[in-house]
């Protein structure tokens, strides 16, 4: 940028040279003000960055527990399936037995018991877990309520 003042050229390369010093200890003064002005906002960008990451990273650990937890209730739903359908059999068998012996008494008696262990690691990344079925028959024939043998522990898989 140039301005004349005068038709005289010494006069005017003067005048530019004076504006230009001018203008430099102008930025040089307002320099130090813009980097005090984006250390906040580089230090904001920064925090912003890692809260991404951090988010990025939390879906994506929901997204794992979310599938595992798919498979546990797939799981659980085949077993309840399964548990049914023993029941089912069992209710069979017993009316069965009753239609046979005829004016026979005769009593099933059923006990199922199942069993849960689960184990949850701190970081959610492993996730173990068992499931036990335990089904008893016994006959009151020629045995006494009291002499049936008590039904053992359901088991426990690791």
């Amino acid at each position: 940028m140039s301005v004349v003042l005068s038709m005289d050229n010494n006069h005017t390369l003067d005048l530019e040279a004076s504006l230009l010093r001018s203008r430099s200890s102008q930025d040089r003064q307002l320099q130090p003000g813009q980097d005090q002005d984006h250390v906040p906002v580089w230090e904001a960008q920064a925090k912003v960055v890692e809260l991404e990451a951090t988010l990025r990273a939390a879906k994506q650990d929901m997204d794992q527990q979310l599938c595992e937890y798919q498979e546990l209730m797939n799981l659980k739903l085949t077993l309840d399936m399964e548990i049914a359908t023993y029941y089912r059999l069992l209710e069979g068998e017993e009316n069965q037995m009753e239609l046979e012996s005829g004016t026979q008494n005769m009593n099933i008696y059923t006990k199922a018991t199942s069993g849960y262990s689960g184990v949850l690691s701190p970081t959610y990344g492993n996730l173990n877990y068992g499931l036990g079925f335990q089904a008893n028959l016994g006959s009151d024939r020629g045995m006494t309520p009291s002499a049936t043998p008590a039904p053992a522990p359901p088991r426990q898989w690791l």
